[in-house]
């Protein structure tokens, strides 16, 4: 899975929505086409991503936090790659706003 990842993949992070969708716009050539779009993108991009539903934060390292881990440790591992993998795609965007 990581190497299809690493090899097929650009990816974008939703705490990281803004560079990440300066990185599709710049891959797939995206352009708004004229203020109205421009606009919109704009208020996706600004746009508060709240959950739905309210969640307690879990703080890294507690004994909750290592029991979801354990519970999720495939999905974990593949977000831990996915956060490398958004790193080093960084090198493919040298006018980054990372």
């Amino acid at each position: 899975v990581t190497d299809g990842l690493q090899e097929k993949c650009l990816i974008g992070l939703l705490d990281k929505k803004e560079e990440s969708f300066h990185r599709f716009e710049k891959y797939f050539g995206w352009k708004p086409r004229d203020g109205e779009q421009a606009d919109c993108r704009d208020r996706w991009l600004n746009w508060n991503w709240g959950n739905k539903h309210s969640h307690p934060l879990v703080e890294q390292g507690s004994v909750v936090w290592d029991l979801l881990y354990k519970k999720n440790e495939l999905d974990m591992r593949l977000y831990d790659f996915a956060l490398d993998l958004f790193s080093q795609q960084a090198s493919l965007f040298p006018d980054s706003v990372e």
